[in-house]
């Protein structure tokens, strides 16, 4: 599933690219806008890889795979953009995937920008977290 989501986007083809989303599936972008539906999902993917994608090379990785039930399964993944330039993005994803007749769909998808944090960054630093 994940490789064809990569070859969807090499091919710039929101078609292959949107295959395995359910109909009723939501995703929330690395930039935080919220889709729901295949429609608006497709509609979203198809302007980004027609119009922004030129160039651009994708590589998603995926690092666990949980499952809630047999039918459900949580997968994180890693993904890395490559500009023509050479500038790569990261951003790390959260994927709920569900069996439906035999067949795994994604139906929610959560995306979030991967960026350095200062050295002196803890997640203690300035608050009483307990």
């Amino acid at each position: 599933m994940f490789k064809r989501l990569e070859d969807g986007f090499h091919q710039q083809d929101a078609d292959i690219f949107d295959a395995h989303f359910s109909r009723d599936a939501v995703q929330v972008t690395a930039a935080g806008q919220r889709m729901t539906g295949w429609d608006a999902i497709h509609g979203y993917h198809k302007e980004r890889l027609e119009g922004h994608a030129h160039g651009f090379y994708v590589a998603l990785k995926v690092e666990t795979i949980g499952f809630l039930a047999p039918t459900i399964a949580i997968v994180h993944t890693l993904q890395e953009t490559t500009a023509g330039e050479g500038d790569v993005r990261c951003n790390s994803g959260t994927w709920t995937l569900i069996e439906r007749n035999g067949k795994w769909w994604i139906c929610a998808v959560q995306q979030t920008n991967v960026v350095d944090l200062p050295s002196d960054w803890s997640a203690h630093s300035g608050s009483d977290v307990r």
